[in-house]
C-alpha cells in the first residue's frame, strides 16, 4: 500500500499547502500509476519562474521529499541531479508534521538571496564547507591515501610514488608527489608508511599536478580532459601494466593502468578554500579499444585530521605504554589505545589464539593459530597506523628462555620486557596473575611510572580496575590488605565457577561473556587515558580515585544494572614496603 492509500489525507494536506503558498503544482499521473509520486511545480521569485521537480520517498511523511531544480546552478545544490539542500541535517530537520510547500517557501528564498550575495542570508547560512568532491560517484571499495598539500599551493605536478594493496578496486597509498617545477618531494608520515607498507606493497608510478580551478564535471573522463587543457598537453599514459583473472575466462586479461591525482582547492570548510585532492584510474585491456575511467576515493593522510574528532585525546601522540596480557580482557585496550592515537604501544603476552577465543577476543576465526602479540601488532599497524608498535614478540613474564634477536644476539624474555617498561610511561596489567601483578607493581615502581591492573571475577559477574602510581598511591601490596580488610569495593564473584579447559590447551580458563568484560576493558582504557593526559591543557579529564569495582551480577545470580563503585588507594599502614620506604 503506498503513502498516499494509507493516509489519503497527507496528500490532501500537501496539495492544499501548494495552493495557500501559491506555488502552481501538478501531480504526475502517470508516475503515480507506477506508484511514485511525484510533483512538478513552479516557484516565483521576482520575475523569474523556477521549475521544480519534487519526488516523494516510498516511505513519507517519515523522511523528507527530494526537492530538484534541473535549470539552476546555486550554492546549496546538489551538482549531478540539481537536488536542492532546503534542510541542514534533513533527515533530523524534516519535521513530519510539515509540508514540503512550506519547507520551499521558507528555505528557497534564503538559498536565493544567499546566491545573491544577501548578507542577512549569509548570516543565516549553515556554517558548513559544500566540497564538490562530497558528490562524486567513485569505484566501488577504492581508496587511496595522499600526502598533506601545502595550504599556499598554487601550481606543481610530476610523479607519484605509490605503494598499492589492489588494482581492481584501487586501493593503496601515496608515499610521496614529487614536484618536477620545485624539484620537491611532499610525503606521508613515516609511521604511516612503515605501518601501511605490510599490505600497500605493489609499487606503481603514477602523476600528479595542480589545477588552477575545481573540476566543473563529475565525470571522470570530462576531468582527464579539463587536465590536459588545464596543464597544456596529454597527461602520460600506460604508466603500470597488470594482468586480472575473470571468472570464467581461461586466460587473463592484460591491463594498461594509468593514476592521475589532481590538487585543486576546494571549500572544506565554510567560505574557506582549502588544498585537497581528486583521483582518477583509467584502464584499459591489452589488445581492446575499452578505456574505462573511474574516480578513486581518496584522502589526505593527516594527523590532526583524523584525530579531529577526538580533541581531549591528543595529549596520547607524546605517550607510550606497555600492554600486558592480550586476552579477552587486554586485546581491546590495545586496540582502543591505539584508536585514541596513543603514540607507541608494546604488546606483551606469550598466548597464541585459539577459535575458542573469538567468542570474547579482539579478532575471530581468522586469527587462530596466531600469537596475540603478533596479531594485534598487525592489526594495529593495518587499521592505526599513527601508533607505532614497539617490543610485539611472544614472551612469558616469568621465563628463563632467550629470544634471537635480528643482530644475531640473544635477549631474555625479562631484558626484552625492561625494556619495553623503561620506555614506558604506563603499564597496563591485564595478566589476570598474581604473581606478575607483584612483579610488574615492584617494576613500576623501579621506573616510577604508574601501573593499571584490571581484571575479572570469575563468571565474569564483575571485575575490578586499580591505579598505582609511585610515590601519589598505594603500592599492590597495600590493595591486597585493602580487599582483605573489606575496607575497599569487591565486585560480585561467581565462586561455585568451574573453570573450563577446552581441548589441546593446558590451561584452563574462566566462563563469562564479551559484551560484560567489555565494559571492564573499557573502564581500563579511561583510566589509562586519564592517567596519560594528567597535567596536560585540555586533555582527557582524570578521575579522583585510584580503584573502581564493578558488579554485573547479585548474589542470587541475577541481573543487575551495572555500577562503578570507587575508592582511593593510600598507602596502607600494615604494608610493610611502604613503611619501609618513609
Amino acid at each position: 500500500m503506498h503513502w498516499w492509500e494509507k493516509w489519503p489525507g497527507r496528500l490532501e494536506a500537501e496539495a492544499q499547502a501548494f495552493v495557500e503558498c501559491g506555488i502552481p503544482y501538478e501531480i504526475d499521473s502517470e508516475a503515480k500509476e507506477k506508484g511514485l509520486l511525484i510533483i512538478q511545480a513552479t516557484f516565483q521569485w521576482e520575475k523569474e519562474e523556477i521549475p521544480l521537480t519534487i519526488c516523494f520517498p516510498d516511505n513519507y511523511p517519515y523522511f523528507p521529499p527530494k526537492v530538484t531544480a534541473p535549470k539552476c546552478n546555486l550554492r546549496h545544490q546538489e551538482p549531478r541531479e540539481g537536488g536542492l539542500c532546503l534542510l541542514a541535517q534533513e533527515q533530523d530537520t524534516w519535521d513530519t508534521n510539515d509540508t514540503i510547500a512550506e519547507v520551499i517557501s521558507r528555505q528557497l528564498p534564503d538559498i536565493l538571496r544567499i546566491n545573491e550575495g544577501d548578507p542577512k542570508a549569509k548570516h543565516r547560512e549553515e556554517q558548513t564547507g559544500i566540497p564538490i568532491g562530497a558528490y562524486m560517484n567513485y569505484e566501488i571499495n577504492s581508496h587511496l591515501l595522499l600526502p598533506e598539500l601545502p595550504e599556499n599551493i598554487s601550481r606543481g605536478k610530476g610523479t607519484l610514488d605509490l605503494r598499492l594493496s589492489n588494482m581492481h578496486p584501487l586501493r593503496g597509498i601515496a608515499c610521496s608527489a614529487n614536484d618536477e617545477t620545485t624539484n620537491r618531494k611532499i610525503g606521508i608520515s613515516a609511521v604511516v608508511q612503515q605501518n601501511t607498507g605490510i599490505y600497500c606493497n605493489t609499487k606503481v608510478t603514477g602523476y600528479w599536478a595542480y589545477l588552477s580551478s575545481p573540476p566543473s564535471s563529475l565525470d571522470a573522463k570530462t576531468i582527464i580532459k579539463e587536465a590536459e587543457k588545464d596543464l597544456g598537453h596529454p597527461l602520460p599514459r600506460n604508466m603500470h601494466k597488470f594482468k586480472e583473472y575473470r571468472k570464467g575466462q581461461k586466460h587473463p586479461l592484460e591491463y594498461r593502468l594509468d593514476i592521475y591525482a589532481f590538487a585543486y582547492h576546494d571549500e572544506l570548510e565554510h567560505e574557506k578554500s582549502i588544498p585537497t585532492w581528486i583521483v582518477v584510474a583509467r584502464r584499459s585491456v591489452k589488445g581492446t579499444a575499452r578505456t574505462d575511467a573511474q574516480l578513486i576515493r581518496s584522502h589526505t593522510e593527516s594527523r590532526q585530521e583524523v584525530f579531529k574528532r577526538i580533541p581531549e585525546a591528543r595529549p596520547l601522540e607524546a605517550a607510550t605504554v606497555t600492554c600486558i596480557g592480550l586476552g579477552s580482557i587486554g586485546s581491546p585496550i590495545a586496540i582502543e589505545l591505539a584508536k585514541a592515537g596513543v603514540g607507541k604501544i608494546h604488546l606483551v603476552d606469550s598466548d597464541i589464539v585459539e577459535p575458542g577465543n573469538s567468542v570474547r577476543w579482539a579478532s575471530g576465526f581468522g586469527a587462530a593459530g596466531h600469537h596475540k602479540s603478533l596479531h594485534i601488532a598487525q592489526s594495529i599497524k593495518i587499521n592505526h597506523p599513527y601508533t607505532q608498535v614497539g617490543e610485539h614478540i611472544p614472551i612469558r613474564i616469568g621465563s628463563t628462555g632467550y629470544l634471537a634477536a635480528k643482530n644475531g644476539q640473544k635477549a631474555s624474555h625479562d631484558e626484552i620486557l625492561h625494556r619495553a617498561i623503561s620506555d614506558s610511561d604506563l603499564i597496563i596489567d591485564s595478566s589476570a596473575s598474581t604473581g606478575v601483578h607483584h612483579y610488574l607493581s615492584s617494576l613500576s615502581r623501579d621506573y616510577r611510572i604508574p601501573h593499571i591492573i584490571v581484571s575479572s571475577t570469575h563468571g565474569a559477574w564483575g571485575g575490578r580496575v586499580a591505579r598505582l602510581t609511585p610515590g601519589e598511591t598505594g603500592c599492590w601490596s597495600c590493595l591486597l590488605h585493602y580487599e582483605n580488610d573489606g575496607s575497599i569495593p569487591t565486585p560480585s564473584d561467581r565462586v561455585d565457577d568451574e573453570a573450563v579447559q577446552p581441548h589441546g590447551c593446558l590451561d584452563p580458563t574462566f566462563t563469562g561473556t564479551s559484551f560484560d568484560l567489555m565494559s571492564i576493558s573499557m573502564m581500563a582504557t579511561r583510566l589509562a587515558v586519564a592517567t596519560l593526559c594528567r597535567g596536560s591543557n585540555n586533555g582527557y579529564p582524570d578521575y579522583a580515585w585510584d580503584y573502581s569495582a564493578i558488579s554485573f551480577r547479585a548474589e542470587d545470580a541475577s541481573l543487575c544494572t551495572p555500577s562503578w563503585k570507587t575508592s582511593r588507594i593510600k598507602q596502607h599502614p600494615r604494608c610493610a614496603s611502604c613503611q619501609l620506604e618513609k
